[in-house]
């Protein structure tokens, strides 16, 4: 969710000569968060159950007052269109297949793999798996 709406905005908060460096900037930390986020989550567990919840209250609630903060408009001036604005978008996709199938596959997928990582956990807990991370 983010991750998308903070293309859209991107034009309204950097100067179009700066937004390429800005893109590129976005995109280390959005990786960098990807590769360090799993080890860091595992290392607070560690520390205590609750801190990697806690670490996260934390970093929306940050989130949520840099949003606060921003003064900027992040929407660009809409016209006027008729009401049936977001099936525009559905008859879009629908009309080239490629993406439409696209679009299928990923939504599909997502809850299959989610699934996947729950049996996974599940099957070890079974087989004696221990969620104690000092063995």
């Amino acid at each position: 969710m983010t991750y998308v709406t903070e293309r859209g905005a991107m034009r309204q908060l950097v100067p179009t000569e700066q937004l390429g460096e800005a893109v590129a900037r976005n995109e280390s930390r959005f990786f960098g968060a990807m590769l360090a986020g799993p080890p860091l989550g595992g290392l607070l567990f560690g520390i205590g159950r609750a801190l990697p919840f806690l670490v996260d209250a934390v970093s929306y609630a940050a989130s949520t007052i840099g949003l606060l903060l921003i003064r900027s408009e992040l929407q660009e001036p809409r016209s006027v269109g008729k009401a049936g604005a977001p099936w525009e978008g559905i008859r879009w996709l629908w009309k080239r297949p490629f993406l439409r199938l696209c679009a299928v596959l990923f939504a599909a997928s997502n809850p299959v793999f989610t699934g996947l990582y729950l049996l996974i956990m599940i099957l070890a807990k079974q087989h004696g798996a221990s969620a104690d991370l000092s063995v």
